[in-house]
């Protein structure tokens, strides 16, 4: 089973192993610039409130760590890493 980089709340950087059975929501970005994940503020919220897993997929340093500073998020993930822990049943 492949094993991926998420960084998560807290500032904790661990591998983890994609659950199946658990549907998540990953966004990304437009581009690469922190301006461009501070306008995707208000649809993280929205998915948060949702009651869903929501992931943040950063294209760059500076738009992980704004990921880590929104309340309620599951996590960040690297755009590189995204391939390998998405599955069919995930939004992205």
């Amino acid at each position: 089973m492949p094993y991926t980089t998420i960084i998560l709340n807290g500032w904790i950087d661990r591998p983890c192993v994609r659950q199946p059975h658990k549907m998540s929501t990953f966004l990304a970005t437009v581009g690469s610039r922190l301006g461009d994940a501070v306008i995707a503020l208000p649809v993280l919220q929205s998915l948060i409130c949702q009651g869903k897993r929501t992931f943040l997929v950063c294209r760059s340093r500076a738009q992980e760590e704004l990921g880590r500073a929104v309340p309620g998020m599951s996590g960040v993930v690297r755009e590189r890493d995204l391939p390998a822990i998405l599955s069919p049943t995930d939004d992205y």
